[in-house]
């Protein structure tokens, strides 16, 4: 079961690197590919194989095809509608902060906060996220959205708003165990993000 769930985070967390095609991709080309991926998911006996993976114990193969459905859908959406590097910081928080939550909370994790969080899972899931979140607004080019933060941000600025970002989303995965969260949370989190730059002035 452990070796199970180590094997569904690490597929979680590997996924992240697709904002790597933020660096080289137009946006028309990374739309067409995300669609692409959520045709394949629902047609392609192949890339059923992966549900092996990344299915939980217990779980429906249809179960496991939303959530990599949602998935999918959240780096979708995130690559119409926002900037690059707001994307980018929803698309890490999904891979790096919930990734990294549940493996390091289901090793490490011994004082309970709810029946599903443990201390050290929600801390990594806020440290996770910030690292994401910090990387994503100062490396990924900026290409402007739909919703954006400006151009040019200080370094001061962008510690402060994802820490800000990232203290929210751990604060609400406490909170929220939706089978939605795929989905939402990477949306929540980047919409955030942006609310925090552009109100906050260094």
């Amino acid at each position: 079961m452990v070796e199970q769930e180590f094997k569904r985070k690490l597929v979680h967390i590997i996924v992240g690197f697709f904002v790597i095609t933020y660096f080289f991709l137009d946006r028309l080309i990374i739309i067409i590919l995300c669609i692409l991926l959520i045709i394949a998911a629902l047609f392609s006996r192949r890339y059923k194989r992966i549900y092996s993976i990344i299915m939980r114990t217990g779980e429906k193969r249809t179960s496991a095809l939303w959530r990599v459905i949602h998935y999918i859908t959240s780096m979708l959406l995130l690559s119409i509608f926002f900037d690059y590097r707001l994307a980018g910081a929803g698309i890490l928080t999904l891979a790096w902060g919930d990734g990294f939550a549940t493996l390091l909370g289901r090793k490490y994790g011994r004082r309970q906060i709810t029946r599903d969080s443990t201390l050290i899972g929600s801390f990594s899931m806020f440290a996770f996220s910030f690292i994401g979140t910090a990387i994503s607004l100062r490396f990924i080019p900026f290409v402007q959205g739909f919703i954006n933060a400006p151009s040019c941000l200080s370094i001061q600025l962008i510690i402060l708003t994802s820490l800000g970002a990232a203290f929210f989303t751990a604060i609400s995965e406490i909170k929220s165990r939706s089978s939605y969260d795929n989905l939402t949370a990477p949306l929540v989190h980047a919409s955030l993000l942006a609310l925090l730059i552009n109100t906050i002035k260094l």
